[in-house]
């Protein structure tokens, strides 16, 4: 097979470069959190409803470091592969690699379009039963951002899309350092596209952002 695929080019190799060390520290983060989650959880200091809402969000946390970490794993292996010289590759290992092109595309699906789950969020990225969204299909923000978010009246994607961005800078900020690295700049053009239910828009606008930062 001819080795001159567009997935050998080096546009391609550079993409892995830039995107590899962002995908491992979202996933880090993703982690933390996930783990945070389960900790308080655990502890016997929340009402039935809290721990149903952290649990929620647990879930969410899972879905978002499973599809970073698959995403992360991939790039890894891509990178390699460029490092090593890809020219001497057989076409059997070029029938990986298509698999793998095939993975990056599942893992982004994963992490930005809406995902229902029991009790959580339907197909339109609102929580059942509540008037809130699903803030997490932002790129950028994950749970607890979203509580913060939340916390300060910010609950759907038309919420965030009216808000300006020093609100929402200022919401991180109060937070502490940990959040106030984040740069929301991008989240109110992200949620103007979801609240208009423009997933194909916002899943492209999503591929050329640096994980929200």
């Amino acid at each position: 097979m001819n080795n001159s695929k567009k997935f050998r080019s080096p546009d391609f190799a550079k993409y892995v470069v830039t995107y590899l060390m962002d995908l491992k520290e979202e996933s880090n983060q993703a982690k933390d959190e996930k783990k945070a989650l389960e900790k308080m959880i655990k502890s016997g200091d929340l009402s039935k409803e809290e721990k149903k809402e952290l649990k929620i969000s647990l879930e969410q946390s899972k879905i978002l470091y499973r599809a970073l970490n698959a995403v992360y794993k991939t790039a890894k292996r891509e990178l390699s592969y460029y490092s090593i010289g890809g020219s001497n590759k057989n076409s059997n290992d070029y029938e990986d690699d298509v698999e793998t092109e095939e993975i990056f595309i599942i893992a982004e699906k994963e992490m930005t379009e809406p995902k229902p789950t029991s009790a959580s969020t339907n197909k339109k990225g609102k929580k059942n039963n509540t008037n809130v969204n699903d803030l997490t299909l932002i790129e950028g923000i994950g749970p607890k951002i979203q509580d913060l978010l939340n916390q300060s009246g910010i609950l759907t994607f038309s919420d965030l899309s009216a808000s300006s961005y020093d609100k929402v800078k200022s919401v991180l900020t109060s937070a502490g350092p940990r959040y106030n690295v984040h740069d929301p700049q991008t989240w109110i053009q992200q949620a103007k596209l979801a609240m208009n239910e423009k997933w194909d828009e916002l899943r492209n606008l999503q591929q050329t952002l640096k994980k929200g930062r």
